[in-house]
């Protein structure tokens, strides 16, 4: 395995990582500096995740056959500008203009990075060569943000972006010069993309994924006003950085867990117990800040936001897992379907979010979250009760070509 070529698009997904998550501790910042509510600002999550989400598949597909080291540096190049003209816009319409170009530029490298990490190395190493790729959003979680919001309480939120825009512009000439030319290679069309969620078992996961994750987004896109609101440590911005920081912990550690949960228990099992420790928490959320305040509340807050992060993140590897169940043949496309679920739930979250905060009270975040994950915690029984309700299942798909044939597991 070639560290020196797979590092580079490591350090890719570490900023593009930063650059989503980081929102959510410097938001307050923002809305008081452009002069908006907290809901308008919380509306670049919206618009940026959806971007990413529904641009990501089509930009994939039209970019399949150009030189890839070029599309490469180009987007994560195009990804440092946007960021540097976020850290200077004047106004909230140009910030949001500037978060959709790096949007764009994000959905394009994320794919075509993890597709050059697994060329670039031997067969028995390609999966951790991309699992050093993906682990950069990971990571993000643990070191970008903490430091970016860092970064922001000794300066502004505008800080924030540059440090962002520094970490994409090392991955844009790093991977200039580290990576050879890639020639394109043909690849599945737009449908056949989404060909896959037509089926039911597939559609219904994927539905699953957007309502679970943006249950989460609910609360994590306003966290820092949470936070803010215990009154500890004055503005309550190192206060978040901290609170950042073991959210990230945790969400290493739930990775990790939900993954071997997934492998000795099955995806099914794993995700039934995550939704409800995660539902538990989230509520558990809104009990602490509606209930305490000072520093007990944000030890309280700090040690629920724990057990949210291990549960949270446990789930993705657990629906991964459940949808290579499902659809074997074509993981490739599934595992991109579910990610751009992931961020239309993100996305939806967020907005939802937005609207708790401007019409009701930030307290009530955690309830409406956890109401969500119910919902999400029903569409998982629902899929496993499908069969015995006399829902037809798809036949599996045949393996695209180039790809061996697998024989799908069953539901555990």
């Amino acid at each position: 395995m070639n560290m020196r070529r797979i590092a580079p698009l490591a350090i890719g997904t570490f900023a593009i990582g930063t650059d989503n998550f980081i929102v959510a501790g410097i938001l307050g910042g923002m809305a008081d500096d452009l002069g908006v509510s907290l809901a308008a600002a919380g509306l670049q999550v919206t618009v940026f995740s959806l971007v990413y989400a529904l641009g990501s598949p089509l930009l994939s597909a039209l970019t399949q056959q150009a030189e890839r080291r070029a599309v490469l540096v180009g987007s994560m190049g195009l990804f440092a500008l946007a960021n540097v003209l976020t850290a200077i816009a004047p106004t909230f319409g140009v910030l949001l203009a500037t978060r959709i170009v790096a949007a764009v530029a994000a959905g394009v490298f994320g794919p075509v990075a993890t597709a050059a990490a697994a060329e670039q190395s031997e067969p028995e190493f390609r999966g951790r060569a991309i699992s050093i790729v993906t682990g950069g959003l990971t990571v993000s979680i643990v070191l970008g943000v903490p430091i970016g919001v860092l970064i922001s309480a000794l300066s502004d939120w505008r800080g924030a972006f540059w440090f962002v825009a520094a970490l994409a512009l090392v991955a844009a000439v790093s991977t200039a010069a580290a990576l050879p030319r890639l020639p394109g290679t043909p690849g599945p069309g737009i449908a056949e993309r989404f060909r896959p969620m037509l089926r039911p078992a597939v559609g219904l996961t994927l539905l699953q994924s957007i309502t679970v994750i943006g249950s989460t987004f609910i609360v994590f896109t306003y966290l820092a006003t949470l936070v803010h609101g215990t009154g500890v440590g004055g503005d309550g911005e190192f206060a978040t950085t901290l609170i950042m920081l073991v959210f990230g912990v945790a969400a290493v550690l739930g990775n990790i867990l939900g993954g071997r949960s997934a492998d000795r228990l099955g995806g099914t099992v794993t995700i039934r117990r995550t939704i409800v420790v995660l539902t538990l928490a989230l509520a558990a959320v809104s009990l602490v800040a509606q209930t305490l305040d000072g520093m007990t509340a944000y030890v309280a807050l700090a040690a629920v936001i724990a057990v949210w992060g291990v549960s949270g993140w446990a789930f993705t590897p657990a629906q991964f897992s459940r949808l290579a169940q499902i659809d074997p043949a074509h993981m490739h496309l599934t595992f991109a379907l579910n990610n751009s679920a992931i961020y239309i739930g993100s996305a939806l979250g967020a907005s939802v979010g937005g609207g708790i905060v401007e019409w009701a009270s930030p307290g009530g975040l955690g309830w409406v979250a956890a109401g969500g994950e119910v919902i999400g915690f029903l569409l998982v029984l629902l899929a496993v009760a499908r069969p015995r309700l006399g829902v037809p299942a798809a036949p599996p798909a045949a393996p695209s070509a180039g790809e061996p044939g697998l024989q799908p597991a069953g539901e555990r």
